[in-house]
């Protein structure tokens, strides 16, 4: 087992879905002539399938519309992500964390939806984790929270938001990526080790 140490965020453009201007109760669409309806994201499968960004009202997600600022994403099955420019490390380990939420204006069907963690890999890409999640109550929000533990320096690390319905919403997305580092116990037990391997060198040179 390791536990971090420190946390260094990784900047994530346009990570609370700001960028666009929507009035109350709107929202941007892909659906029928805008590719990628949200700045700084991009569509990663679905072609015909509809995602953007969306301003909450009090009639959809209540009491908090939004978990940052006044927009949200949304997918009705798409999956649209995002490069962070920045190399995968040996020893690091990255949370990714995401507010989800479904709409309480729509029909209460089953909603799960996925967050990943991706490695570039020539023109495509490699799923290094991924969490599931389940439907959230109806208007509210919850944080799903993904960890992966780096083994190796590998490419470009990038970020996937995922819905198997409709309206689910995603919001402040951030990253966190933090040197890994062995246990207090683990510690002790190899220092203990060690001391044993050096005292059993040191009889077997003095026989």
């Amino acid at each position: 087992m390791r536990e971090p140490l420190g946390l260094d965020p990784i900047a994530i453009q346009n990570w609370s879905f700001e960028a666009d201007v929507v009035a109350d109760g709107r929202y941007i669409s892909s659906d029928p002539t805008t590719a990628n309806p949200i700045t700084d994201w991009g569509r990663q499968t679905g072609v015909t399938i509809p995602f953007g960004v969306i301003n909450p009202s009090a009639g959809m997600m209540s009491p908090v519309q939004t978990p940052e600022g006044s927009n949200a994403a949304f997918s009705n099955g798409a999956i649209f992500g995002q490069w962070l420019h920045v190399p995968i490390l040996n020893d690091y380990t990255y949370t990714l964390m995401v507010d989800a939420g479904i709409r309480m204006d729509v029909e209460p069907i089953r909603q799960d939806y996925e967050i990943r963690l991706l490695r570039e890999e020539g023109t495509g890409y490699v799923v290094l984790a991924a969490l599931q999640g389940t439907t959230p109550k109806a208007g509210r929000w919850e944080t799903a929270v993904l960890t992966y533990d780096a083994t190796a320096v590998d490419g470009q690390l990038g970020i996937q938001l995922y819905s198997a319905g409709v309206q689910l919403l995603f919001d402040n997305v951030r990253l966190d990526a933090s040197l890994a580092v062995p246990e207090p116990t683990t510690v002790l037990l190899l220092g203990i080790g060690l001391i044993g391997l050096a005292g059993f060198s040191r009889r077997k040179f003095f026989k």
